[in-house]
């Protein structure tokens, strides 16, 4: 994949030595031709690590899963219950 490729015209260097992008149209047309070329390869990476989390999570019980979700993203503060 080309996750890591850094175009040297897409990436400014700030005054702090943090690095904002700032993509010009060049670099821009150049990752996204570097994107289609790793699609087929993206594609599969995903499909691959989907079948990691379904094998994973097929070892758990649904509603465990489900209710663990909710409860680790649920809003609430547990100083007022």
């Amino acid at each position: 994949m080309t996750q890591d490729i850094h175009y040297k015209d897409q990436l400014s260097a700030d005054g702090d030595g943090q690095r904002s992008v700032t993509p010009s149209s060049e670099a821009y047309q150049a990752m996204l031709r570097d994107l289609a070329r790793s699609r087929v390869e993206i594609w599969a990476s995903l499909e691959q690590q989907v079948q990691e989390l379904e094998d994973i999570l097929a070892q758990y019980n649904p509603l465990d899963v489900i209710g663990n979700i909710l409860f680790a993203n649920a809003v609430f503060d547990a100083e007022n219950i």
